[in-house]
């Protein structure tokens, strides 16, 4: 900790300031893809754009298993302050991360839930389930049955 007092009275030197700015850009592809051919079509897709630099430390990192994907964190460096901006850059790139995944048959999935009532204490809820009273036109496998009056044997209104 340094005090105010030493901060306000002496010159400070900033060593970490070098005009080039990370940029972090997470994305998920879907398990049925592999993360090694993502991180291929990333890389490249990230350094075609000029104003990445240092682009031998342009990386793609497998970085979570998530729900529905497996996530990957992409890294690239640009200047900074410069043109364009860190917005402007990581919306390119984002862009084109998209474009670039798309073309290489790569998914970016949806979230998905599955229910399985299969698995350990969903026996109980699934029996619940079958046990509970239907809706009258509706059959066990959730298929609807045409009531009465849509299948003609109601008595019409015209006699």
């Amino acid at each position: 900790i340094i005090p105010n007092k030493i901060l306000f009275r002496n010159i400070l030197t900033n060593y970490s300031v070098n005009g080039h700015r990370r940029i972090e850009v997470p994305v998920g592809i879907s398990y049925a893809d592999d993360p090694q051919q993502a991180a291929e079509v990333l890389t490249e897709a990230v350094n075609e754009f000029d104003f990445v630099i240092r682009k031998e430390e342009t990386g793609v990192w497998a970085e979570s298993f998530g729900d529905s994907s497996i996530n990957l964190l992409v890294w690239f460096w640009i200047e900074y302050p410069g043109e364009p901006g860190f917005l402007a850059a990581r919306h390119q790139v984002i862009v084109a991360i998209q474009r670039a995944l798309s073309d290489a048959n790569i998914l970016i999935p949806f979230p998905i839930r599955t229910l399985d009532f299969g698995a350990k204490g969903g026996e109980k809820l699934n029996a619940m389930l079958n046990d509970s009273v239907l809706p009258e036109n509706q059959t066990d496998d959730g298929a609807s049955q045409p009531s009465a009056s849509e299948d003609g044997d109601s008595p019409s209104d015209d006699s």
